[in-house]
């Protein structure tokens, strides 16, 4: 999955570098988390086979990946505060959180 990783990441950083670019830069940085479990992904596989000796490596990959999760979700969570409505950060944190749940099923899906 080196390549959807890629592709994700790179879509999310075109939207965060759109949103920028039209004056909505605090958008752009709310984008941002959002790649942190296709970055976790890749960093996992680069790391395998220096670190993740002694595991399998869909085992190391699908801690690599949790820990993308939990990334994603922290950093959400602290940037929500930046939107000045309630509603707004609720639904913010509610479908980034979706996203980022549903991507994780999907990597941990392509494992095992």
């Amino acid at each position: 999955m080196v390549g959807e990783s890629l592709a994700i990441i790179a879509v999310i950083l075109i939207m965060a570098f759109m949103f920028m670019r039209s004056q909505k830069k605090t958008f752009g940085v709310l984008v941002l988390p959002l790649i942190s479990i296709s970055l976790f992904h890749l960093i996992g596989r680069l790391l395998h086979p220096v670190l993740g000796r002694a595991l399998e490596r869909n085992v190391f990959l699908f801690g690599s990946d949790v820990v993308g999760l939990i990334v994603g979700v922290v950093l959400c969570v602290l940037l929500s505060r930046g939107i000045p409505t309630r509603k707004g950060r609720n639904a913010y944190v509610a479908f980034s959180g979706f996203f980022l749940l549903a991507l994780t099923g999907a990597y941990m899906l392509n494992l095992f």
